[in-house]
């Protein structure tokens, strides 16, 4: 016979106004309860699991930016300076990236441009049929927020 207790979670903070977190209430099965008996790992699992859905929904309010479609360097960078303002959280920016086409990988102590001991988010992509246009794009940043974007293009010859 399995006993289910009922924990009551406070109000978690709104996070974005997008996600109201109000009278939630986690039924927990008393097997798992008793590793943490006050429920705090369940209220922190579900903080953590608010914060993560409401970037998604951020990213997937914003105004679509089909970055499919670019021939034009400048405007590709545009856009995505746009969409990849400096200030914006690594992982955000990371979504963003993958979620238009982009490969992304993290650099330590890489090289970009001749600039040697960088630490970047290096995004790639690769446009076309025969004749490609590659996009790379070096996001730098402290560790959290993006601090700088640049961007180098070239056509790829088969």
């Amino acid at each position: 016979r399995s006993l289910t207790q009922i924990y009551r979670i406070p109000k978690l903070p709104q996070v974005l106004d997008i996600i109201p977190a109000q009278d939630l209430e986690c039924k927990l099965n008393a097997r798992h309860s008793m590793s943490d008996p006050t429920g705090q790992s369940s209220v922190n699992r579900l903080k953590y699991f608010s914060v993560i859905i409401s970037g998604a929904l951020l990213i997937s309010c914003e105004e679509a930016h089909k970055t499919e479609e670019v021939a034009s360097p400048k405007e590709m960078q545009a856009m995505i300076e746009k969409a990849v303002p400096k200030g914006m959280a690594l992982d955000m920016a990371k979504v963003f990236m993958e979620g238009e086409g982009f490969v992304c990988e993290e650099v330590k102590g890489g090289i970009w441009k001749g600039r040697k001991g960088l630490n970047f988010l290096h995004c790639k992509r690769e446009d076309g049929q025969m004749i490609k246009r590659r996009w790379e794009f070096a996001l730098m940043h402290d560790g959290r927020t993006v601090s700088d974007l640049e961007m180098r293009s070239a056509l790829v010859y088969p």
